[in-house]
């Protein structure tokens, strides 16, 4: 839990999570936690709202026969983290167990419905990645800030940041040397690509701006958390 960063109470975007893929807490693989925590907050740092079409954007599921832990399948071509280890030991034989009085009820239910499944299910749901084009406009425009981001960033150091007193400044740090080698990679390609025989000389003249992948607003809000 720790590893993770798993709070309880859940807050509602965790629930809703464990609802939609109809599996308790612990049924969740540790490394599909640690998606669920880093993508909330990356999400926080960006003033981004996370919702289950904007997380499945990025991840699927393909539950087996046998019931078992339910693991996160992160998209290749839209990898936003690695995964926290490559090979989690150790969580399976070990267990929580959380006790509640009428204080605190309302954490776990939602009147007389629970918030999510409260013992391990035998049908957790087979996600597809989610349509880009069955986005609403705010999922929408979130997206186009998350596919600006350098990819494959180690969700372990972005769970890192959970101790730190700025969280949001602290993610912008964690994602600032990825971004600034995914920014001088293409500067570099663009370069070499103008020193081509095939370029035309009016580039030259016409001077050429690196790349837009980052963008201006990125790099004022990485000026903003380290000022």
């Amino acid at each position: 839990m720790k590893d993770s960063c798993i709070v309880i109470p859940f807050d509602d975007f965790c629930s809703d999570v464990l609802r939609f893929l109809n599996v308790t807490p612990t049924q969740l693989h540790p490394n599909g936690w640690a998606y669920l925590r880093a993508f909330q907050f990356v999400c926080s740092a960006l003033a981004i709202t996370p919702t289950i079409p904007l997380f499945f954007t990025h991840y699927s599921t393909r539950p087996g026969n046998k019931v078992g832990w339910l693991s996160l399948i992160s998209q290749s071509r839209n990898c936003l983290f690695k995964p926290y280890s490559s090979s989690y030991k150790h969580f399976k034989d070990t267990f929580v167990k959380i006790a509640f009085g009428e204080v605190g009820r309302e954490y776990i239910f939602d009147g007389d419905e629970p918030r999510f499944p409260l013992y391990w299910t035998r049908s957790p749901v087979r996600v597809a990645p989610w349509s880009r084009s069955g986005l609403l406009a705010e999922d929408t425009s979130a997206l186009a800030v998350l596919d600006s981001l350098p990819k494959g960033i180690p969700a372990r150091d972005i769970l890192n940041t959970y101790w730190c007193e700025n969280l949001n400044g602290a993610v912008f740090r964690t994602f600032f040397p990825f971004t600034l080698s995914f920014y001088l990679s293409n500067c570099l390609i663009i370069l070499l690509l103008c020193r081509h025989p095939c370029c035309p000389d009016a580039s030259h003249e016409q001077g050429i701006q690196g790349p837009d992948v980052v963008g201006t607003s990125w790099g004022e809000q990485q000026a903003g958390c380290q000022g």
